[in-house]
């Protein structure tokens, strides 16, 4: 696991949201007031994913924005 200088939430959203949902100021700006970053993401195939989304790249999908995020944190130090 990683460390970085404040909690992050990996936020895959529901149906009917996209990324840009976590745009709005009223969803935005609690999670930035409560000192959390986000890393919100759309599942394969949905939004601004491509591909075809499956019980099986559900999982996958989730791992690789972890990975992402923590090789990002990795080139901040």
């Amino acid at each position: 696991m990683f460390k970085c200088q404040r909690p992050l939430v990996l936020y895959f959203h529901g149906n009917a949201e996209t990324v840009d949902t976590y745009l709005d100021p009223e969803v935005f700006h609690p999670l930035q007031a409560s000192k959390v970053s986000a890393l919100v993401a759309d599942f394969r195939g949905y939004g601004y994913s491509t591909g075809r989304p499956s019980l099986a790249t559900i999982a996958t999908d989730g791992e690789r924005v972890a990975a992402l995020a923590e090789a990002s944190s990795s080139r901040r130090r």
